[in-house]
């Protein structure tokens, strides 16, 4: 994940926070250490591809722009 994009690791292609969607996320906790967290999302692009985004949860989060933190909310 990139400030205002992710990119698929194998086709070295950029998605920008427009072209994709989370679909479900999930959420580990670690057991004894609250830094151990980290959140799953599995992402559908505009084109057609579908993959996995990984990332820390909480104060070790990437940082990113505005739009993709919009994107990576899951609806209510």
């Amino acid at each position: 994940m990139l400030f205002d994009k992710i990119e698929c690791s194998e086709t070295k292609v950029y998605y920008a926070a427009t072209s994709f969607k989370a679909d479900r996320f999930l959420r580990f906790e670690g057991m004894n250490n609250p830094d151990d967290s980290s959140i799953l999302f599995a992402i559908s692009a505009s084109d057609g591809s579908k993959g996995v985004l990984v990332d820390a949860y909480g104060a070790y989060a990437a940082n990113v722009s505005p739009e993709m933190m919009d994107r990576l909310k899951m609806p209510s």
